[in-house]
């Protein structure tokens, strides 16, 4: 067992690696990149300034402890970092002083005059009541352990991460230094190793093999959470929790008693203990009796620190909470970290939580919010709108004020997210209950609640309710665009919309004034509340602080009329909103309408048709994205800068510059947005690229596979191949990159968000001709996204530019190309009519499963909306057994609760749901609200069980009991096994969650450093570009936090910047961080977090640590055939790969399956004759033959070679390079026949009968002579 000495410097050191300066030095060593201060650091943007090394002297002077910290961090931030640390983490109500001076702790350090080496002293200061709850819950915490369940939480499991368990032990001792070699050669053999030695390493190796025992195609749930991950942690008390002699008498105030607590030890013994002003002492009260006088009899009865009462007066609790503190710092630093910053991810997947006895548990509302509670309620609205007045001049102003307002904002979601929980359960009382059910209102913790539905017949003639659901995501859009537009005078709503129990609730901030002030407050817009006379009106401030935005938005400036005649200009839609509030802010509301209608599709798809057997478009919400109508503006910017050119060019006859033009003026396809979320991938995905890795080389000395430096170039190749990628997305064409801002100024082009919608304008001949030209603009988008937009998109997918993995790949990377998700029944046509649909099998899958995804979403919310929260367990079962149980039982039957609420009719949808008619529904909703006809046999021929259940439950928001569920029958044995008749039931069925939409903000100068910095690199300035990526890291880190996917995004980037200058180090640091981060925001199975495992394993394998690698491998595969399955493209990048790490611990016959596999794959995806195809067939073909399989690998390699022959010729180099290794196998295959004849012929010589041997021939004559003599006688 450590000491506590030992344990306390291993979790100091994580914390000052989680703590220090943002510096990257030279030096090998110092490269690993660390934080700054806390997860609330410093706004220091500035990533070269050197490091400020403290000592913190601790009270009583003996003892001191040494930090390491940027120059302009906070006082407050050495305080969170002194807090944090676990062998000081018994400090939390202190001050420091320096040289006898308290210091201010929202001072920055150099303002304060501190410098390196200088030492400060730890003041223990008085409590106050807050500081005295603060402390308790400080030491509940770290009680709690490593993972920590909130009280407040929505469901089981927030934040989870399996690093640690999946790295176990392995690589302790195989340390990385800075340049990338090991220590020792445990985890890689090199030249020195003798023969003998290798044979036993791998003998030793093969023991511990991760992939010992793998089989494709055999998922199961039950590992779904790793069988080493343990959530429990060490036990110090039986409970900590407040005394019923609470609240504290008046006169024992004046004492300066602040409350009591109770405290039961692991020796049984109940301590009453005292939270005063001085500190915590053991007074004299029993469960019985109340005394509040201190127990003097004990020889530590005082002490300014709970934990140190604690430790003095239970030896137990002293052992074992050194121990915890051990089990912590085991723990990477991110795991530990509370996500605070961004929404955590609750994973769809759970084991069942063992309920623990804790008096405890309750009391964490009051040591949160106060006995009043009063510390949870926040106006929402005016912090929100107060930071975003923040000054923003410098960088530092600007990094703090994002740095607020992503906090807070995250905050509103998670008090919104709460609060509609309590809105569904009835837990909120209405402010209109006299009015119908769906038209409740609720005001709950300062934030205003409604449900998504048409109450006011505002969408009578779009829709309905179907419109009012699209128009809540809608605002939710064009909020989001406002905020990042960040127009100085406009304000938007904090707004966040939660869909719980099949209810969409619309969570807003509130408007100072809103429930007091009339009709006169909206002074832009159009108003209408069905009740008083209708207004319009345009005040000219607002009108003016529109301009910019309408600018930037491309909104056209157009004449609207009411029924009177008044006449206004407005650049928004007429439904869009302007208020002014008490506070003297002008609100912008309801911007679901910020983009014009998607003609095309309104005309063809929203009626009925003769000639289509389509239903009519369930609603007319059909608007165009704002992505496209970017792409679009800036497909006719290049149209009209080329025209431009051209005519300037033909009037100065210069034809050498006509071509120039020409070339460079390309079609402005070129400028359709990569989706963001693939060229992430790309960057350190291009090591993993199958179609650069040729093989494993092998040193003909000791016949090693030695491609780790194959992967290395790999890696680096197709790095450069991305990045030229990327510059040809963000890359300007050279004409625009001459045209000056005049240019730029007469290129007009806006868009009417009013177009063809039926609104009042006046008639007359200009207003007709600007309304023709504005219908005629949004008229070519609409078309644009069909024949332009769509047909690229295609030809992406053909050339695997983009390869989504699961449905929310697929919906980011349509959306950030401008399309809507009603289009992928117009994709799946376009790939039918492709000529290379073969490659585009795994998009028509996910583009099915997409579909089928929704409509099940839609029909299951229905299900769930008409009953009470007691029936969804049975709902949510029968529902699954319908859809996936099928095959286990043709014919399940719903179930009911056995507690239902009073006078419950049990009339309910659910219970007459047949699989028959679920599967109908299914087919009837895609083809409502795709346009698509799905086949009969689609449950059979299309549906993968185990992805599609988890991206249900993803998006409705269910979890269940991760275990095995039986799909399909068994055999009697493995029947009486499972004595289920379906396969799910009531009581798998864990907790329905909240999905959760809000407008995010983003930090617009660290995502355009971020940018700056990829494309830099993508032009060949390494060196810049890593500063740039550097920058971008340290603005993420202090604008988002470290905890959240936009960081994490960083990491990975700079992760492959250091695997390119072999600085493995870093590269394996910034990798760390990047997949713990991903497993924390975005799910431990999300797409990121599986790549990132990926790489990981990539990278410990290259710095010989193959062991840990392909631990790493197999945890990224499990998930990659759980959330997919098989046959994706990409999947054979991966499963190359493992191969040759395991041809690299010489596992040769373990390394075959997953050749075969990626060999199939690409033969799936490519077709026969394809130059990808020869080349798995090529590598194939070398690992048979290093597992000796001669035959085998020469048939693999003719097959190889045929290939290269008809596609290159018989001359080009790699049909020579086959050609050299077909001969070699050949003769190999010669050779080893001519060896396996002559052994069988010796074999049959040795197994041919001969003259028996005699052993004992004296033996053998001696009875042959008595049984002779036997018969005469």
């Amino acid at each position: 067992m450590p000491s506590k000495k030992d344990s306390s410097k291993r979790a100091n050191a994580k914390a000052r690696r989680a703590s220090g300066s943002n510096k990257r030095s030279k030096d090998a060593k110092s490269k690993q990149r660390e934080f700054p201060a806390s997860k609330d650091s410093s706004t220091e943007t500035e990533t070269e300034e050197l490091s400020v090394k403290l000592t913190i002297k601790l009270p009583g002077g003996k003892t001191k402890t040494d930090i390491s910290v940027g120059p302009n961090e906070l006082v407050q931030d050495v305080r969170q970092c002194i807090i944090e640390s676990l062998e000081t983490c018994e400090h939390t109500c202190f001050s420091l002083h320096h040289k006898g001076k308290r210091l201010n702790d929202y001072k920055e350090l150099h303002e304060e005059g501190i410098t390196s080496d200088d030492i400060l002293d730890l003041v223990e200061d008085p409590y106050s009541e807050r500081e005295a709850r603060i402390h308790v819950m400080h030491l509940r915490e770290l009680l709690a352990g490593p993972f920590k369940q909130e009280i407040t939480s929505v469901g089981a499991d927030p934040g989870l991460s399996f690093f640690s368990t999946v790295t176990d032990s392995i690589g302790s001792t195989n340390e990385v230094k800075g340049n990338g070699k090991t220590n020792g050669n445990a985890g890689g053999l090199t030249k020195a190793s003798s023969s003998k030695d290798s044979e036993k390493l791998s003998e030793t190796k093969a023991l511990k093999n991760p992939f010992a025992n793998f089989e494709f195609g055999k998922v199961t749930l039950t590992d779904f959470v790793p069988n080493n991950f343990q959530k429990g942690h060490i036990k110090c008390l039986e409970s900590l929790f407040l005394s019923g002699w609470n609240p504290t008498p008046h006169e024992r105030r004046y004492r300066g008693d602040l409350f009591y607590l109770g405290v039961k030890t692991l020796e049984n013994q109940t301590f009453h203990i005292t939270a005063s002003v001085t500190g915590f002492f053991i007074n004299k009260s029993t469960d019985k009796v109340f005394d509040a006088s201190p127990r003097t009899d004990l020889k530590t009865y005082h002490a300014h620190s709970l934990i140190k009462l604690l430790r003095a007066n239970s030896p137990e609790f002293n052992q074992n909470f050194e121990m915890l503190q051990a089990y912590i710092a085991k723990h990477n630093v991110l795991e530990i970290l509370s996500v605070s910053t961004c929404l955590p991810n609750y994973p769809w997947a759970v084991k069942r939580n063992k309920q623990v006895y804790d008096l405890g548990r309750v009391t964490g509302v009051y040591l949160d919010f106060g006995v009043d509670g009063v510390e949870s309620i926040r106006d929402w609205n005016e912090e929100i709108q107060a930071q975003r007045e923040y000054p923003k001049n410098d960088i530092k102003d600007r990094v703090f004020r994002e740095r607020l307002l992503n906090k807070t904002q995250t905050d509103f979601a998670e008090s919104a997210t709460r609060g509609a929980i309590a809105v569904v359960n009835g837990n909120a009382a209405s402010f209109n209950p006299r009015d119908s059910e769906e038209e409740h209102m609720y005001i709950y913790n300062n934030i205003f609640f409604s449900k998504a539905l048409d109450t006011r017949g505002m969408f009578d003639k779009l829709g309905g309710d179907e419109a009012a659901y699209v128009a809540a995501n809608k605002d939710l859009e064009g909020i989001r665009t406002f905020s990042s537009l960040d127009i100085e005078g406009l304000y938007t709503l904090g707004s966040v919309i939660v869909d719980y129990k099949g209810v969409r609730v619309v969570c807003q901030s509130v408007v100072p004034g809103i429930f007091r002030r009339g009709d006169e407050s909206i002074v832009y817009g159009y108003f209408d509340n069905g009740q008083d006379e209708t207004r319009l009106s345009a005040e000219p401030k607002f009108h003016e602080a529109l301009k910019d935005a309408s600018r930037a938005l491309h909104l056209a400036e157009h004449s609207v009329s009411d029924k009177k005649g008044n006449t206004v200009k407005l650049y928004t839609s007429l439904e869009t909103k302007g208020l002014v509030g008490d506070d003297g802010r002008r609100y912008l509301f309801d911007l679901y309408r910020l983009n014009p209608v998607d003609i095309e599709f309104l005309e063809n798809e929203c009626k009925p048709r003769e000639d289509s057997s389509m239903p009519a478009y369930p609603h007319k919400m059909t608007l165009l994205r704002p992505e496209l109508m970017e792409v679009f503006w800036d497909h006719k910017l290049r149209l009209a800068y080329k025209e431009k050119s051209l005519e300037k060019l033909k009037n100065s006859d210069q034809e050498n510059q006509t071509k120039e033009v020409q070339g460079s003026a390309e079609t402005t396809t070129d400028t359709l947005p990569k989706g963001e979320e693939e060229v992430e991938k790309s960057e350190p995905k291009e090591c993993l690229r199958d179609d650069n890795v040729k093989g494993a080389a092998t040193d003909k000395e000791n016949g090693i596979p030695n491609e780790t430096k194959q992967e290395e170039e790999a890696a680096s190749n197709n790095e450069a191949a991305s990045n030229n990628e990327a510059a040809s997305n963000n890359e300007k064409p050279s004409e625009e990159r001459v045209v000056d801002s005049s240019d730029l100024n007469e290129f007009n082009l806006a868009f009417n968000a009013d177009a063809f919608t039926d609104y009042n304008r006046p008639e007359n001949d200009e207003v007709n001709a600007q309304v023709a030209s504005d219908e005629k603009n949004v008229r070519e988008v609409s078309k644009f996204l069909r024949e332009t937009i769509i047909p690229t998109l295609i030809v992406e997918f053909v050339t695997f530019n983009v390869s989504p993995m699961v449905g929310l790949s697929l919906t980011k990377t349509l959306h950030r190309r401008g399309i809507n998700m009603r289009y992928l029944g117009f994709i799946l046509e376009k790939i039918d009519q492709s000529d290379d649909k073969h490659r585009l099998e795994h998009i028509r899958h996910l583009c099915i499963h997409e579909m089928i995804i929704r409509a099940c979403k839609r029909i299951l919310r229905s299900l769930l909306r008409e009953a009470s929260i007691t029936y969804a367990p049975n709902i949510v079962s029968h529902f699954f057994n319908c859809l996936l149980g099928v095959k286990l039982n043709p014919n399940p039957q719903a179930t009911i609760p056995d507690v239902r609420p009073p006078n419950d009719t049990c009339k309910y949808s659910y219970l007459s749901l047949t699989p028959d008619l679920l599967h109908q529904k299914i087919r009837d909703e895609v083809k409502l609200r795709f346009r698509y006809a799905l086949a009969e046999d689609y449950v059979d021929s299309e549906i993968r069980v185990l992805p599609l259940l988890r991206e249900i439950c993803q998006r409705v928001g269910i979890q269940i009991a991760a275990q095995n569920y039986h799909f399909v029958k068994k055999s009697k044995k493995d029947s009486k096994k499972n004595k289920r008749t379906t396969t799910f039931i009531p009581e798998d069925i864990i907790n329905l969650l909240p999905v959760v939409r809000h407008a995010a903000p983003k930090c617009n100068f660290a995502e355009e450093t971020y940018e700056a910095g990829r494309l830099s690199i993508a032009q060949g300035d390494r060196k810049f570009g890593e500063e740039l990526l550097s920058q971008a890291t340290s603005l993420h880190e202090q604008s988002y936090g470290f905890l959240h996917p936009e960081t994490a995004k960083c990491y990975s980037a700079l992760a492959m910047c250091s695997y390119h200058n072999d600085d493995l180090a870093a590269t394996l640091d910034f990798q760390r961080k990047a997949t713990v981060i991903f497993e924390r925001t975005l799910g431990v199975d999300s797409a990121e977090a599986v790549h990132g495992y990926l790489y990981l394993g990539l990278f410990e394998h290259a710095t010989g640590n193959t062991e840990l690698g392909l631990r790493y491998m197999r945890h990224a595969l499990y998930y990659w055939e759980l959330i997919y399955g098989a046959w994706h493209p990409d999947e054979a990048t991966a499963l190359n790969n493992i191969g040759m790490m395991l041809q690299s611990i010489r596992d040769f016959e373990g390394s075959l399956k997953f050749f075969e596999r990626a060999k199939d794959t690409q033969q799936a995806v490519f077709g026969n004759d394809h130059l990808v195809t020869a080349e798995s067939y090529h590598t194939l073909a070398k690992a048979l033959s290093q597992a000796q399989d001669y035959k085998a690998a020469l048939n693999a390699e003719r097959f190889a070679y045929n290939i290269f022959k008809n596609q290159c010729g018989e001359n080009h180099i790699k049909t020579q390079e086959v050609d050299l290794y077909l001969k070699e196998m050949t003769k190999n295959a010669v050779e080893t026949a001519k060896k396996q004849k002559l052994l069988m012929e010796q074999a049959k010589v040795a197994s041919k009968p001969g003259a028996p041997v005699k052993s004992r021939p004296d033996l053998d004559n001696t009875a042959g002579s008595k049984k002779k003599s036997a018969s005469k006688k």
